[in-house]
C-alpha cells in the first residue's frame, strides 16, 4: 500500500490467496479507514493486522476503484490462519450428525469463485469419505494430501447429489 494524501492507502497489489484478496480487495482500491480512523497510515494497517487493537480482528473501510463505492467489513484475524480457512471456505463440525458443514465463504475467494454454498456438507476430501472424521483429520487431508489439486465433494443444501470442486493445493 501507498499513502494517498487526503484519502488513505492505495492498494498496489494483493498476495494470491492472502487476506486482502479473500475479502475482495483489489489493486487500485483505497483503504479509507482502519478501526474508524480516517486516512490511515501504513503503520495503522500493520498494527491492526498484527492484532494490536484486538486479537480477533479489526474493521476496515475501502473505496472500490471500479465503482467508487465505499464498503466496510470486519476482518477476522483467525481467517488468516490456515487452520481455520480452507481456500476461503469456513467449516464447522455438526457433532450430532457427524458431518462437516460449510459455515462461511469469503467474498472473491477461490471457494466463492467456484460457487461453494454456505450450508453445504463436506462429504469427500480427495476421494476419502469424511463422515465422522474430526476437524484435525480433515485438515491433515486438505493440507497434507498428494497431488497439485485438492478435490472436495460437497453436498449443497437441499440437494442429494454431490458436486465436485477442485482447488490448487495450498501447503502450509
Amino acid at each position: 500500500v501507498a499513502a494517498v494524501a487526503g484519502q488513505g492507502l492505495l492498494v498496489q497489489s494483493t498476495a494470491p490467496g492472502g487476506l486482502a484478496q479473500m475479502y475482495g480487495i483489489e489493486k487500485g482500491d483505497i483503504v479509507t479507514a482502519v478501526n474508524g480512523r480516517p486516512q490511515p497510515t501504513t503503520e495503522d494497517l500493520k498494527a491492526a493486522s498484527q492484532g494490536a487493537f484486538s486479537p480477533d480482528g479489526f474493521t476496515i473501510q475501502v473505496m472500490a476503484k471500479t465503482s467508487g463505492a465505499h464498503f466496510g467489513f470486519e476482518i477476522l484475524l483467525p481467517l488468516a490462519n490456515p487452520e481455520t480457512n480452507f481456500h476461503g471456505m469456513l467449516m464447522e463440525q455438526d457433532m450430532a450428525a457427524g458431518l462437516h458443514v460449510v459455515t462461511g465463504v469469503l467474498m472473491m475467494s477461490p471457494a466463492a469463485r467456484a460457487g461453494v454454498l454456505v450450508g453445504s456438507c463436506i462429504r469427500l476430501v480427495d476421494g476419502i469419505l469424511v463422515g465422522g472424521f474430526t476437524d484435525e483429520d480433515i485438515r491433515k487431508i486438505i493440507f497434507g494430501g498428494q497431488g497439485d489439486h485438492l478435490v472436495l465433494g460437497l453436498q449443497p443444501p437441499q440437494q442429494t447429489v454431490l458436486t465436485e470442486f477442485r482447488f490448487p493445493r495450498r501447503r502450509y
